[in-house]
């Protein structure tokens, strides 16, 4: 209605568009986040999801990585804990034989599940993140030289599912022994889950240097403060110290786009792409998903990330191509593949994505009553934003409930 329209531009908020460009259009349907999505799951901030989901609804073989504990008595070498699980997180996602839980998910997890004193149980986390195994370790120092001992636990039985061997390496370079403990518990699970190993190549020969690995922790910490030139800035540096960390450049080159500057977002890219036969398959589907993405290439798009998430069914890839099939006009599809998520990873519910792809779906589908559910459902899963009312009255616009949406309308102002 008329009025609903001026008291919304009284606020300043945009009025209606049209459709858009067809350039620009499989790019921007479903809001600016898609490509950031393909880039890496630590591009989201997740709010405290309100349920848990039931041990019955954890993937028999879908794993968690836990930061490893630190037992060296050196706070200086605390990073290589988180270090150590994002880079096994890494090697068992390209693998295929297990369901890995993004390693953003599993540190988001642990902060909400983190008591007073810093502790957590197991199957708090577990049941956020719909993990049915955990890797979980530790690392000392012995001398001039790190040992890191990990394990593959049975969440709910608390039993340990395989043995992994002891790792040590020189403490003046720890990626060394860390790339070691990524080959042990690939391995180790492999030998446990499946009868066919077959590793694919990392995408660098081994983890990016210390260093590099440092400034991309501080470039996440930006990240998730939502200070994507800070992100962009500290991504660069992690690239400049150690130029095979290809995943540095796309996740600066993701954080200029953030930030609203498309320019050295392209020029990073145009990097990568020339150096994209150092990629592994699974991120060259994420590189090619992008550059379509760029030129507005939807069938382009929709075939990277069919073929990503062929490799790695759970990756930051499946969100990406919910993304391309909404914006194809494929909302049945996209609300599968929804559906799918949220039965794996439980957390995804507590993402705003999430909720805006749904809801998309199902107004595109005519199914609104359903619709005003997941808004509400929006609004009580990821708190302190304004996106699931905006989504609550464009269903009730739907429905035609005007007076509902002139209440909510008020609230939102």
């Amino acid at each position: 209605p008329a009025d609903v329209t001026a008291r919304l531009d009284r606020v300043g908020a945009p009025a209606p568009r049209g459709r858009w460009p067809r350039e620009k259009r499989a790019g921007r349907a479903i809001g600016a986040g898609v490509a950031v999505v393909a880039i890496a799951a630590a591009a989201v901030i997740w709010g405290v999801r309100r349920e848990y989901a039931s041990p019955a609804a954890a993937a028999a073989n879908q794993v968690m990585v836990l930061p490893y504990d630190n037992r060296t008595g050196d706070q200086s070498l605390e990073p290589l804990g988180g270090m150590v699980a994002e880079w096994v997180t890494e090697g068992l996602a390209r693998t295929g034989v297990v369901q890995v839980v993004p390693n953003v998910m599993v540190l988001q997890s642990l902060t909400e599940v983190r008591t007073a004193a810093g502790g957590f149980t197991l199957d708090r986390v577990a049941r956020l993140t719909g993990s049915g195994l955990a890797v979980t370790g530790s690392y000392y120092r012995q001398g001039d030289r790190l040992e890191f001992h990990s394990e593959v636990v049975d969440v709910f039985s608390g039993k340990p599912l395989t043995s992994v061997a002891t790792v040590s390496g020189p403490a003046s370079d720890p990626r060394i022994a860390i790339d070691s403990v990524r080959k042990r518990v690939m391995g180790a699970l492999a030998t446990r889950l499946s009868r066919l190993i077959g590793w694919e190549l990392p995408a660098t020969a081994q983890p990016p240097t210390y260093e590099a690995s440092l400034a991309g922790a501080r470039g996440m910490e930006a990240w998730v403060r939502s200070d994507y030139d800070s992100a962009a800035k500290a991504f660069r540096h992690a690239y400049s110290l150690d130029t095979t960390y290809l995943r540095g450049l796309m996740l600066a080159s993701a954080a200029y786009g953030n930030a609203g500057h498309p320019a050295p977002a392209d020029s990073l890219r145009l990097i990568i792409q020339a150096r994209k036969h150092e990629l592994a398959p699974y991120d060259r589907y994420r590189l090619e998903y992008l550059l379509a993405l760029r030129r507005g290439d939807a069938t382009g798009a929709l075939a990277a990330a069919r073929s990503g998430v062929a490799l790695v069914p759970y990756g930051t890839l499946r969100y990406a191509l919910v993304g391309v099939l909404l914006a194809a006009n494929r909302p049945r599809e996209a609300l599968a593949n929804l559906t799918d998520l949220h039965l794996h990873l439980p957390l995804s519910g507590a993402w705003s994505f999430f909720w805006q792809a749904e809801t998309h779906a199902l107004h595109v589908l005519g199914r609104h009553e359903r619709e005003l559910q997941a808004a509400r459902s929006a609004r009580d899963s990821v708190s302190g934003q304004l996106f699931g009312m905006a989504y609550q009255g464009r269903a009730l616009a739907a429905l035609g409930r005007v007076g509902d949406l002139m209440s909510l309308v008020d609230e939102i102002v």
